[in-house]
C-alpha cells in the first residue's frame, strides 16, 4: 500500500503496484554490480557514471521500499505496454532519481537481446543500441545542476528497439515500417530521373505552403486524383519542403511511382553528436541497405525517410556550410507538422523558458538562438532518399 501511495504522490502509473510490492525479488538482476558494469560498458558510460549506478543499486537492494519502487519502474518500462514517461524527480529518491532512471534503462538490455533473437538478427545490435542513451546524460545536469543520470523523458525512445524492428548501423538508427501517413507521394521521371512530390489527399495546406492540422475542417484537404493512368495533385517543392500553389498532372507512362501509401520505408533516427559528414551518411545508408537485403529479403523498401528538426529549412540560412545543410540539400524535402520549439530539447537539453537565455557556446546553439530571435519560431521538415539512389547521394535531380 505504501508503494502505491508513493506512486500516486509522484504521478507514476500504479498498474500492478500491489503485485510489485509482493513479488519484488530480493536481488533484482538489474541491481547486481556485475550486470551494471557489463551494460554500462555496452552503453559507453563514463566509469564515474557506472560507479554511481553501482553505488545506488547497492542502496536500492538494501531498502525494501526502494527495491520495490525500482522493480515497479522496471516492470512499467520493460514489461507492461504503453509506457509514457517518468517524472523528473521522485520524492523518496530525490537527487538520485536520474541515476535510478539510468539503472532502469540498463535493465532493458536482455529484452533487446530477445527481440533481436526473435527477429533473427545479430545479438550485437542489442549491445549497440545501448549507447543511444549516452549523449543524453548531460541533459540531467543542464536542468538540475550537480545531478547525474537521465531525464525521465529520455527513456521512451529506447523502447523502439524492443517494440519495432529497429537497429543501429553506422551513424544512424533505422526503423523498418510501412510509410507513415504524413509522408508524400513521390514520382520519378522515366526520362531523366528527376523527382516530383505530391501531397497526400488528406493534407490541409496554409498560404505559406505548410501543413494545417488534419482535423482543421475550416481548410479543405488538397485531394489527390488518379484516373486514366494519370495522377493529379498539389505539387511539393522538394528543395524547400513546402507545398506550391501549383496543381500538376503526371502521366504514369512517363513517371514511375517511387513512394505510395502502402510502400515500406526505412525510417532514420539521428543520434546526438557530430561527425555527420556526407561520406559517413552515405556509408550508413549503404550498410543499412545491405543489412535489409540480408535479413529481410522478403521485404522491398522504397526509400529512407526522416522527419526531424534537423531538416528545418532555415538551417540552410543560418548554418549554410554545416553537415545539416548538406544533408538537406542532398535529399528530397517535404513539409510536416511541427512545433515552434522543435529541436531545442535535443540541442540544449531543455525547451522551457526564454531561449535567449540558453547558452550560445557552439555554432549550432548560436544558430538556433538566432533563428528563434529573427523568425520567432523553429520547426521541422521531412526528407526522403530512394533506396536505389544511394550511390547518387547527394541528389541533384529535383523539380
Amino acid at each position: 500500500m505504501l508503494l502505491t501511495q508513493i506512486l500516486e504522490r509522484n504521478g507514476i502509473d500504479t498498474t500492478g503496484s500491489g503485485s510489485s510490492s509482493l513479488t519484488t525479488p530480493l536481488a533484482p538482476f538489474f541491481l547486481e554490480e556485475k550486470y551494471i558494469r557489463k551494460c554500462g560498458v555496452l552503453a559507453e558510460l563514463p566509469e564515474e557514471m557506472i560507479q554511481a549506478c553501482v553505488d545506488y543499486a547497492s542502496e536500492l537492494k538494501c531498502d525494501r521500499l526502494l527495491r520495490a519502487l525500482a522493480w515497479h519502474l522496471y516492470r512499467l518500462f520493460c514489461i507492461l505496454p504503453d509506457f509514457k514517461t517518468f517524472p523528473d524527480h521522485i520524492d523518496i529518491t530525490g537527487k538520485k532519481t536520474g541515476i535510478l532512471y539510468l539503472i532502469i534503462l540498463l535493465s532493458l538490455h536482455p529484452h533487446l537481446k530477445l527481440r533481436m533473437e526473435l527477429d533473427g538478427l545479430p545479438g550485437e545490435l542489442a549491445d549497440r543500441a545501448m549507447s543511444r542513451c549516452t549523449p543524453l546524460l548531460s541533459f540531467r545536469d543542464i536542468n538540475y545542476p550537480g545531478e547525474k543520470g537521465l531525464q525521465g523523458r529520455a527513456l521512451p525512445f529506447m523502447l523502439n528497439y524492443k517494440n519495432t524492428p529497429s537497429f543501429r548501423i553506422g551513424r544512424f538508427d533505422f526503423v523498418l515500417t510501412q510509410v507513415p501517413s504524413n509522408y508524400p507521394e513521390l514520382f520519378r521521371s522515366r526520362k531523366d530521373r528527376s523527382y516530383v512530390g505530391l501531397c497526400r489527399s488528406n493534407w490541409r495546406v496554409d498560404s505559406t505552403g505548410l501543413l494545417h492540422a488534419y482535423d482543421d475542417e475550416s481548410v479543405p484537404p488538397v485531394g489527390l486524383k488518379e484516373e486514366n493512368n494519370c495522377i493529379t495533385g498539389r505539387k511539393i517543392d522538394l528543395v524547400s519542403g513546402t507545398v506550391t500553389p501549383e496543381t500538376v498532372t503526371l502521366d504514369l507512362a512517363e513517371y514511375e511511382r517511387v513512394l505510395s501509401e502502402d510502400a515500406n520505408v526505412l525510417l532514420i533516427h539521428i543520434p546526438g553528436g557530430g561527425g555527420m559528414t556526407m561520406d559517413v551518411c552515405k556509408e550508413s545508408f549503404i550498410q543499412a541497405r545491405e543489412f535489409c537485403l540480408k535479413y529481410f529479403p522478403e521485404l522491398s523498401f522504397a526509400a529512407f525517410g526522416c522527419t526531424s528538426w534537423v531538416f528545418y529549412p532555415a538551417w540552410r540560412k543560418y548554418l549554410p556550410d554545416s553537415n545539416l545543410s548538406k544533408l538537406q540539400k542532398g535529399t528530397l524535402a517535404f513539409p510536416v507538422h511541427s512545433a515552434p520549439r522543435n529541436g531545442f530539447y535535443f540541442v540544449f537539453g531543455r525547451d522551457d523558458g526564454d531561449p535567449a537565455d540558453y547558452p550560445a557556446d557552439n555554432s549550432l546553439r548560436r544558430a538556433m538562438i538566432r533563428a528563434w530571435k529573427e523568425d520567432g519560431t523553429l520547426g521541422a521538415a521531412g526528407m526522403l532518399l530512394p533506396l536505389d539512389e544511394i550511390e547518387n547521394f547527394p541528389l541533384t535531380k529535383v523539380k
